[in-house]
């Protein structure tokens, strides 16, 4: 989630990488309230593509569940099935692209019934 006053206080679109990685940092800045659908549409038309552009050796996801609905910190919407639908994608990727190469670090999220 993104926002005035919303930890970590970063990411910023703009802040789209340096040198030969510029435009392949992403942020993709959302308000509170967002939504499975919203999940979505970032993985099929920003994420996906990226990609496929990119070519990565290996997808890195620092996983956060402070999207996920019912945390009282983020104030979203993410069921428990878009987020397994997230990983089956990244998954995915990671095999076309990067020979299986992914790496999941779990922070976040403030609510450990969520």
């Amino acid at each position: 989630r993104y926002g005035e006053g919303f930890f970590p206080g970063f990411g910023f679109l703009e802040d789209a990488g340096k040198a030969k990685a510029r435009g392949y940092n992403v942020n993709v800045p959302l308000e509170k309230g967002f939504s499975d659908r919203d999940i979505a549409h970032v993985m099929q038309h920003v994420l996906c593509p990226l990609l496929e552009n990119f070519h990565p050796d290996a997808i890195l996801v620092s996983a956060g569940f402070d999207a996920a609905k019912g945390d009282p910190l983020g104030e979203c919407r993410v069921s428990p099935e878009a987020f397994g639908w997230m990983t089956r994608c990244l998954c995915r990727l990671a095999r076309h692209f990067c020979e299986d190469r992914i790496f999941l670090a779990l922070e976040g999220g403030y609510n450990p019934d969520v």
